[in-house]
């Protein structure tokens, strides 16, 4: 076992991402406060990528082997064999800025209250092009019963994820982070944010986390409810306000949509009336 220097284990699932994982690794590596551990979880592997998890020759990275059972099992097998006290949780095609480590630590110790940190961060594609920042409140749980105001990359206590039953695999199609958030805020601790930009999300063409939204929304919003549905009955008026603020402005963008569209309607009939007229 390795002296430690932080107490923390960094586990990385990885599916097929062997474009990725080395400037993932590499990130972790370069740290302020490097991890003791570093945990890849290669879920249901292919050749290339095999391949290149067999290249990292580092005492502190440690590559697991299972066969394809979906993030939340790859997760929960890596943190079950880390050592160490803290786990932070990284996708195989993010990568995180020097200092997340440490001020994630930092922010976690000397904050009573606190059970999960993370950061806001930054949308990037395959060509390193920024297409956004996010930045996520954090907060107690109610604030997580209607929207997500976490992030999936983040720094917890290992005590903390075995309370909870870990991430529920059963989020198959995604939203898992969020359940495990509101799984984990359901103690009466707050999610805490670090206001810089120390963590950057790879948007794909097609990803998990689009899937979810496209295809499987309602049906994953379905699961949350049932399955904290104590929570949503003891914050109903919370509920019910953030939905209605919501509508609200959803209703607001559909106008000036509809504005738009009417506009450019007419735009178009009037010159197809002076082309027919010519």
């Amino acid at each position: 076992m390795i002296a430690s220097i932080s107490d923390i284990t960094v586990v990385i699932p990885c599916y097929n991402d062997r474009n990725f994982i080395k400037s993932a690794v590499d990130s972790l590596l370069h740290q302020t406060l490097i991890p003791d551990e570093i945990i890849i979880v290669d879920d249901g592997y292919d050749q290339a990528t095999l391949e290149i998890l067999s290249q990292f020759n580092n005492p502190r990275v440690n590559v697991v082997y299972q066969e394809n059972q979906g993030v939340s099992v790859a997760r929960n097998n890596g943190i079950i064999q880390s050592q160490f006290q803290y786990i932070c949780v990284l996708d195989a095609d993010d990568y995180l800025e020097t200092t997340f480590l440490e001020k994630a630590k930092q922010l976690l110790e000397s904050n009573r209250d606190a059970i999960y940190v993370s950061s806001y961060y930054r949308k990037f594609n395959n060509k390193n092009k920024t297409i956004g920042v996010i930045r996520p409140t954090g907060g107690l749980v109610a604030g997580f019963l209607v929207k997500n105001n976490g992030a999936s990359c983040g720094l917890f206590k290992k005590s903390d994820w075995h309370t909870v039953g870990g991430y529920d695999k059963l989020f198959k199609n995604g939203y898992e982070d969020w359940d495990f958030s509101i799984s984990l805020l359901k103690s009466g601790k707050r999610m805490y944010i670090i206001p810089e930009i120390l963590f950057n999300y790879r948007v794909k063409k097609r990803s998990r986390d689009q899937n979810a939204l496209d295809f499987y929304d309602r049906q994953l919003r379905m699961q949350l409810l049932e399955k904290h549905k104590d929570l949503f009955q003891k914050h109903y008026y919370s509920v019910i306000s953030q939905y209605v603020y919501s509508n609200s402005i959803l209703r607001k963008e559909l106008r000036k949509f509809e504005v738009k569209r009417y506009i450019g309607i007419r735009w178009l009939f009037k010159r197809l009336n002076r082309w027919f007229r010519k």
